[in-house]
């Protein structure tokens, strides 16, 4: 569809001057009236974020991903013993050696049983876990001895702790996978880990989202299901920490259609890939276009000239169809004439040759009857 732009307006907004809401969920609120619709006309609401700017304040070390499980289990002079913890960490930014320097200290601190090392392994960008028991304690001869859990599911039904997105990917596994440290020839545990690691894992695109129902589709939630998008720009996340992140769209390639009819507020969110809630710790701006479009009216002429044709297409269908039927209706009754005819003058003649005979068979017989009469009728004598 081609519409043409009734009205359009542009607004340049900061989080700083925001109506309500966070940094990161701010929300606006326009005078009554501003943005109203015609919906009799066919009049809708198309938005556009134009361009923003976000200074890189938030941390790629949040707490929505900055915790996982420790499930242990030792043998103590022949018995068995269990410890499970969180592991959390600090919130802020790391590069890798920092980061592996804060795993081991949190993962060694209120360890009863073993002894945690953590070594960085440059061919396939991983890490490598190497747990030793601690003296007097063995490994238990049944595994699983050593757990890392980073199931949000799992882990909140053991601890009623939520772990919300976990620290899997700046520890080089997958979401919510449960990984089991095997037990190697030396008395020690081991495990690597399974995908490259990111210290930048938190975020590596900023989604910014509205409120409002929106007319696009995405399929970011769930694989093969595309449902309602309510996105309304991408910004990757390609600079350094507390630099700035720019977005443009002056082309209006993420514009999307809203269907309220009329539009008094405008509530924001940044998310991460996993629309978790992005929180930057200084505000930021964006420009937004709100048009209020309806349909060409050439393309609505258009469009009632094809819905005419279309019926007049359906007419001629049925009256075809009618035809067809009224010829093969005349085709049955040619053909039951044509074999109804012979039969039918076979029956005359065999009724008129059955007449004749029959009238001449009665003349015989009273022809036969005079003549017997005769013979019969005695003389008469003279007076």
């Amino acid at each position: 569809m081609v519409y043409e732009t009734t009205r359009s307006i542009l607004f340049y907004l900061n989080t700083r001057a925001r109506s309500a809401g966070s940094i990161g969920s701010p929300q606006f609120t326009f005078p009554n009236n501003l943005v109203n619709l015609q919906p009799q006309n066919g009049e809708l609401i198309r938005l556009t974020m134009q361009e923003a700017s976000i200074e890189y304040t938030f941390y790629q070390t949040e707490t929505f991903n900055n915790k996982f499980y420790v499930e242990e289990r030792a043998e103590v002079n022949g018995v068995i013993e269990s410890d499970d913890r969180i592991i959390e960490f600090e919130i802020g930014n790391y590069n890798l050696a920092t980061f592996i320097v804060e795993l081991t200290q949190k993962l060694n601190l209120n360890s009863q049983y073993y002894i945690y090392q953590v070594t960085f392994v440059p061919q396939v960008n991983g890490l490598r876990y190497i747990v030793t028991p601690k003296s007097g304690v063995t490994i238990p001869p049944t595994p699983p001895a050593v757990i890392f859990n980073f199931n949000r599911e799992d882990v909140f039904e053991k601890s009623d702790v939520d772990i919300v997105e976990s620290a899997n990917e700046i520890m080089g596994f997958l979401d919510d996978t449960i990984i089991e440290l095997g037990v190697q020839p030396n008395d020690t545990l081991e495990c690597q880990s399974n995908v490259p690691i990111s210290v930048s894992g938190g975020v590596q695109n900023l989604y910014v989202t509205i409120a409002n129902s929106c007319d696009n589709l995405g399929n970011t939630r769930i694989a093969n299901d595309f449902t309602t998008s309510n996105i309304l720009g991408k910004i990757p996340v390609s600079g350094p920490p507390f630099s700035v992140l720019y977005f443009y769209d002056i082309n209006s390639n993420f514009a999307t259609i809203i269907q309220n009819k009329y539009l008094d507020n405008l509530s924001l969110q940044l998310v991460n890939e996993r629309f978790t809630l992005i929180e930057p710790r200084k505000n930021w701006s964006l420009t937004c276009r709100i048009e209020v479009i309806r349909m060409r009216a050439e393309n609505y002429t258009q469009s009632l000239l094809e819905e005419l044709v279309d019926i007049t297409k359906l007419k001629m269908a049925r009256k075809e169809k009618n035809t067809k039927i009224n010829e093969e209706k005349n085709q049955i009754l040619d053909y039951t004439e044509q074999w109804l005819n012979p039969t039918l003058r076979n029956l005359d003649n065999d009724s008129e040759q059955d007449s004749k005979e029959s009238k001449k068979s009665s003349a015989k017989q009273e022809k036969s009857q005079e003549s017997s009469s005769t013979r019969q009728t005695p003389p008469q004598e003279e007076s």
